[in-house]
């Protein structure tokens, strides 16, 4: 039910590209944009690489959004501090907590 949810409000705000770390948490979810077609989804191994990405996508024209294990968000901070912050790239960052869902 929350991914369907998550995923409506995805689509609502425009969101088109979606990057993800594996997460037991959002299985669901990723499974739901794996079949999605209004969403293009990019799996990838390590947040940073996931920023980068998402970064790329947004100059490319594209909504991202990044989705990730709150023990990867310290794995992420080099790259949102030297990426996103200096150029001043948005990204939308789903972050799932085993001690909030």
């Amino acid at each position: 039910m929350i991914s369907n949810i998550i995923f409506r409000e995805l689509i609502r705000f425009g969101v088109d590209f979606v990057v993800s770390v594996p997460s037991s948490l959002f299985k669901n979810l990723l499974d739901m944009l794996d079949e999605a077609k209004e969403i293009l989804h990019v799996p990838v191994t390590r947040e940073e690489e996931g920023v980068g990405i998402a970064a790329g996508a947004y100059l490319g024209g594209k909504t991202p959004a990044l989705i990730m294990q709150n023990s990867g968000l310290g794995n992420s901070i080099n790259a949102l501090a030297s990426l996103n912050m200096v150029f001043k790239i948005p990204l939308l960052i789903l972050i799932a907590s085993i001690l909030c869902i």
